[in-house]
């Protein structure tokens, strides 16, 4: 009973820790893209009642980096977004995804 309550631990923590990806900082840029300011719309029913609610989503940059073949989205600043090219290498200081 022992054997086959600690075979079940150790293919747990062999699942938990497969899905652990090192989160990447720098790397090749391999996308941008811009995403204008909009507004959504959330519509929630609690019971019988209808609730909508509005966010207005500012403009927003992103870059995609690519290292070792791990890919990872930063959202950056509008003058980062124009400073970089597709190909350039680019580290993030600060994560901001």
């Amino acid at each position: 009973m022992k054997i086959k309550s600690l075979f079940i631990v150790v293919v747990a923590i062999a699942i938990l820790m497969s899905s652990c990806k090192p989160k990447i900082t720098e790397g090749v840029v391999v996308e941008k893209s811009f995403r204008p300011a909009h507004t959504e719309l959330e519509i929630k029913m609690i019971g019988e009642m209808i609730y909508l609610n509005t966010d207005n989503v500012p403009d927003t940059w992103v870059v995609v980096l690519e290292n070792n073949g791990a890919r990872r989205k930063f959202k950056v600043s509008k003058e980062k977004y124009h400073d970089t090219e597709i190909g350039d290498t680019l580290k993030i200081e600060k994560s901001r995804r």
